[in-house]
Formats: C-alpha cells, structure tokens, sequence
C-alpha cells in the first residue's frame, strides 16, 4: 500500500494514546519493520491493574472493531504500557472478544490459518529484541511481566549477549551487540526494539529480510 505526504500528515495529526502502536509508528518516523511485540491477554481489567502496581502508565483498554468483507464483525480490545526509563517499548496487549477455540475455528475457516509453502508445523520460536543495555532491559521486563529469566548467553553468530524471557506461546530474546554488527546496526537506526523473528518447525531452512527486519525458518 502507498501512501502520500498528505496520509503522514492526517495521521501525525490524528490524537492517539501515549505508548500505542500508532504513537509508536509516528514516533518512529514511519520507518517499515517491526514496530512492538503484541502479547495476547484473557483478562486485559487484570492485566491493567497488574501494570499499574507496578508502577507503569497505562492507557486503556480500548475497544476496537472492524467488519470482514464477509460481513461478521470482529471486536476485540488493546491495552498500551510504557515507562519513562530507557530501553525498548514494552509489549502492547490484546483481548479478542471470541474465546480461543472459537477464534482460531474462525481463522481456519475464513483460511488465516492455512498449511504454509515452508511446510510442517510451523510455531514461533523467538522475537529478538536488540538492545543497548541487557542486563537492564532484562531485569526490568522480568519483573513488569512477572515472567522468569534464563541466563546469560554469547551468541557468536550474531556477536551478541543475550537473555531470553519465557512467554506463553514463546519466547522474547535481548541482544546486546559486541561491537560494530548487525544489531549494533538496528539501534542506530531505528533504536531499540524487535528486529528479528524466529519461526521453528519448517521443512527447510530459510532466511529473509523485509524491510531491515529478519525473519529465519528452523527445522
């Protein structure tokens, strides 16, 4: 899709929250890539409240909705969380108002869900987020999400530090870059935030990067 100066300008001049995705965008210049992490929530009130113990600022829930070509109308709801210390953006949240069989049910049908070219059965593995201070960022999203954090890892291929996170339904990966490299890169450019997605379970193994981001295929 192409858009004109006059799209940027309506949409820097349209009110948005702080710490949303659109403010993130405009932010961030309009520069295509990965912008956030989005983490899926059964229960977004438990989730707000649980943020703002800890002392973030919240904004929301909004509730959002849109209408399919079919007609069905989809109605779900996002929650957006900052802080004002250095580091990458938090993740943002979402509640969709179907419950999970019936969702993923739906995606089948309407074919969002579907056997990929890559084959197999495919799942996320990682987001890798590229960051100037590891320990930090961390320790700082271990305690916001209330997730555990693994030790402290050398990747050589990427000449990086880094520390995973577990998430439901996967995981979030720091890197610290060693040096002058790709992610040391990725901070100059856009700043600190997700550069990278890591897809297991294909039949080959691929490679490919769209828009500065990267994405990998495993076995």
């Amino acid at each position: 899709m192409n858009f004109s100066a006059t799209d940027y300008t309506i949409l820097q001049e349209t009110p948005h929250l702080k710490y949303s995705l659109l403010s993130s965008i405009v932010n961030n210049t309009f520069k295509e890539g990965l912008a956030r992490v989005a983490l899926r929530t059964s229960d977004i009130q438990k989730t707000a409240s649980h943020f703002t113990s800890q002392g973030l600022i919240v904004n929301g829930p909004v509730r959002m909705h849109r209408r399919r070509p079919d007609g069905s109308l989809v109605k779900w709801q996002l929650l957006y969380v900052g802080h004002e210390e250095e580091g990458p953006e938090l993740p943002f949240f979402i509640q969709w108002d179907e419950g999970d069989e019936d969702r993923r049910q739906d995606l089948i049908r309407n074919k969002s869900i579907r056997n990929h070219p890559a084959g197999g059965s495919m799942q996320l593995n990682h987001v890798g987020i590229a960051v100037n201070d590891l320990e930090k960022a961390s320790r700082n999203w271990s305690q916001w999400l209330n997730v555990a954090v693994n030790e402290t890892y050398i990747d050589d291929s990427l000449h990086a530090i880094c520390r995973e996170l577990k998430v439901p339904g996967g995981s979030i990966i720091f890197y610290e870059p060693r040096g002058e490299n790709v992610i040391s890169n990725v901070v100059a450019a856009v700043g600190e935030g997700p550069f990278r997605v890591v897809i297991s379970g294909g039949d080959v193994e691929q490679v490919h990067t769209i828009s500065g981001a990267v994405y990998s295929i495993r076995k």
